[in-house]
């Protein structure tokens, strides 16, 4: 078992961050703002650590 308990924590995480940024994206129809494209890379960030863990052996 690969840390299973991380699965649904990388899943709020994402989730939690994506809603922010609609929300965010939302607020702020007429400013072109730069960098809210970092906002949804960073929230799935912790999943795909996660799934790459289950490749990438350490010994």
């Amino acid at each position: 078992m690969k840390a299973a308990l991380l699965l649904p924590l990388a899943l709020a995480v994402g989730a939690a961050g994506t809603r922010t940024w609609m929300q965010a994206r939302h607020s702020s129809l007429g400013a072109r703002d730069g960098g809210l494209w970092l906002l949804p890379v960073l929230a799935w960030l912790p999943l795909v650590c996660w799934i790459l863990s289950w490749f990438v052996t350490q010994d």
